[in-house]
């Protein structure tokens, strides 16, 4: 566990609360919805295509390819400027096409492009608190 994590920490919310559970146990859990079949992000109430509440969060591979990304050059004041250039990406699920999750890239932010394979892994800032992170896959280095 990484120690003296200075940066923003999540607060969840008893509708994310879930997910932010899933990422402690080094587990990417998505919201799914049990009368009309459909996978949703980001966690609600009630579902978006048939408005049930017959929600549950089922386990997802954290695997899939940046639909796209930005890349932070410039300081900006915050507690993340330490880390610069840094590159935050969207990341299509494989197993989940019609899902995409945020978070940061770990390695060369320069590497990042549209279509890369990424790997998504599990980074405990605190006791309480995990993020889902990501890195290029191996298939992407061959």
């Amino acid at each position: 566990m990484t120690t003296g994590y200075l940066k923003p920490l999540p607060k969840p919310t008893d509708t994310d609360k879930p997910y932010w559970d899933g990422l402690k146990n080094h587990q990417l859990l998505i919201q799914f919805c049990a009368t009309c079949s459909t996978y949703q992000w980001y966690p609600r109430a009630i579902c978006s295509t048939c408005t049930a509440s017959t929600l549950e969060f089922r386990p997802v591979s954290p695997s899939g390819e940046v639909f796209t990304f930005t890349t932070q050059h410039h300081a900006t004041g915050s507690k993340f400027d330490a880390e610069l250039p840094f590159a935050t990406v969207v990341v299509e699920l494989r197993e989940l096409p019609s899902i995409r999750v945020v978070g940061l890239f770990v390695g060369d932010p320069a590497a990042v492009r549209i279509g890369l394979a990424v790997e998504g892994e599990y980074r405990d800032v605190s006791e309480d608190v995990s993020l889902l992170v990501f890195r290029a896959s191996k298939e992407s280095a061959e």
